[in-house]
């Protein structure tokens, strides 16, 4: 295993997407500062100087599985519970909240060359910080905010690392779907969701061993994969 750490980084993910060549399997590359940290679908990631964690691993497989992203949700969860035990909801299928409000984000990037197949986690925690912009404040926590208590970020970096290392060494096991329904938001509630431009409403009533979220509408039953639909908090 090999270990960077940046003192600032505009991305961890970028960084490794530029490097993966030149790097050993897996490298984690880590940082307290990313001044242009990216979510799913584009968004960007808030984070303030020195409070919060940036982190992502680089790793070889043979294929590419749709559930390594909930593998680091689990994993992500399981380390936040062992630094302080609160109530994290997983949102299917890459952002870990406290009650309804984000804590960490997930972003999967795969890289396809003609010899080796390269997968690059990274992840994004709030930790210590408090104050965010208006328009995510009444959407975003923190370990701070929830607890009113100061926490090292290396601690809670070297759990996430302890239990990334073994999904990678596991690789290839099947989904703990049980523990994914019992941390799931939504879970056996109506919620809301962006199917492309469509706001739709159905009710979470299972998740496959596929990674697939199963959503009952008023019409019928629908299976969705990764990237088809944007549960709304």
């Amino acid at each position: 295993m090999k270990y960077l750490y940046f003192p600032t980084l505009s991305s961890t993910n970028d960084y490794l997407k530029e490097h993966y060549l030149d790097l050993d399997y897996p490298t984690y590359c880590v940082t307290y500062n990313q001044t242009k940290g990216r979510g799913r679908t584009g968004h960007s990631w808030e984070a303030s100087p020195n409070l919060n964690l940036a982190l992502s691993v680089l790793f070889k497989v043979d294929d590419i599985k749709e559930n390594i992203t909930l593998k680091a949700a689990i994993a992500v969860t399981k380390a936040l519970k062992n630094i302080i035990d609160l109530a994290y909801n997983i949102k299917w299928p890459n952002d870990i909240l406290i009650g309804n409000k984000k804590i960490c984000g997930i972003l999967t990037e795969g890289i396809t060359t003609k010899d080796a197949i390269y997968l690059i986690i990274g992840i994004g925690v709030n930790i210590n910080q408090i104050n965010f912009s208006k328009d995510i404040d009444d959407k975003t926590t923190s370990l701070k905010k929830e607890t009113g208590k100061e926490y090292l970020i290396k601690d809670i970096e070297d759990e996430i690392i302890n239990k990334l290392n073994f999904i990678i060494n596991h690789y290839n096991d099947q989904l703990d779907v049980d523990f994914i329904k019992k941390h799931l938001y939504g879970m056996n509630k109506e919620i809301s969701y962006h199917q492309g431009q469509e706001i739709k409403k159905g009710r979470i009533i299972d998740l496959k061993t596929n990674g697939e979220l199963v959503i009952e509408t008023e019409n019928d039953i629908k299976n969705i994969r990764t990237g088809e639909i944007t549960i709304i908090r």
